[in-house]
């Protein structure tokens, strides 16, 4: 289970991993004390517990005036800044937050020219960049930078997200699949979540375990074969490491320790 939340999760780690959560998305936010900013120590208790991290930063997201190239160059520094500091490897994801439906004019003068600020300072970095946002502001920045993440928002009403969903042109849907069960503002072991849903249950959307080293992506298959034999590992030997992945090499460390 994967949750999104503005709450500090540290104190709740235990119930929420209790509750099957096994990923939690924070937030960055370069405002001077802002509670939403995740701190090195929530990360390092997050990977205590062998959970999962997603990092999305989110400023003035709802405000279409706020996108502009020179937002993008200094919220994507901030984040860059950040990754060291909660121990984010190589080859994981920031998603940068869109929180608004955006027209075509809008995200042709402002959305785009913000993504391209992102896009530059993250060049050579080594870490993906991903837009949570509409289906329609996906598509256009999809055409201009193929390998952008997809984080779909939770609301269904947004232009172009319904089809989105429906061609599975996405990585992660903010809400459930499930039709009776809205994944949206919901409260989980006293926290203010979301829940979300990658596009398979094996998809790799960018996540990581604070201060971890990414298995080399040409040894993952190998890795996984090993994991089924050995530690339950039941997903497909596709070369991706995702959260079956990382759930069967948890189980195997256990069983080396034990």
């Amino acid at each position: 289970m994967i949750i999104d939340t503005a709450d500090t999760t540290t104190a709740k780690l235990t119930q929420l991993k209790n509750r099957g959560v096994t990923a939690i998305i924070r937030y960055d936010h370069r405002a001077a004390n802002s509670f939403k900013q995740i701190h090195p120590a929530e990360a390092r208790a997050i990977a205590a517990a062998g959970m999962q991290l997603g990092i999305v930063y989110e400023g003035p997201g709802s405000t279409p005036s706020y996108f502009t190239k020179a937002h993008g160059v200094a919220d994507a520094s901030y984040s860059l800044e950040q990754a060291p500091l909660r121990g984010q490897p190589k080859g994981s994801a920031v998603y940068f937050a869109v929180d608004f439906d955006p027209t075509l004019t809008q995200i042709r003068n402002g959305i785009v020219p913000y993504f391209e600020g992102v896009e530059q300072v993250f060049a050579g970095e080594g870490y993906r960049v991903g837009a949570y946002c509409s289906g329609l502001c996906a598509f256009h920045l999809k055409a201009i930078w193929p390998d952008i993440l997809i984080w779909l928002t939770c609301s269904l009403g947004f232009a172009g997200t319904r089809a989105a969903l429906t061609t599975k042109d996405f990585d992660l849907f903010q809400g459930t699949f499930n039709p009776l069960a809205h994944g949206c503002d919901k409260t989980l072991a006293g926290l203010s979540v979301d829940f979300d849903s990658p596009k398979t249950a094996d998809h790799d959307w960018g996540a990581f375990i604070p201060w971890t080293t990414p298995v080399p992506l040409h040894n993952v298959a190998w890795l996984q074969g090993v994991l089924a034999d050995q530690a339950g590992y039941k997903g497909a030997l596709d070369g991706i490491v995702g959260p079956l992945t990382i759930a069967a090499m948890l189980t195997y460390v256990e069983m080396k320790e034990a």
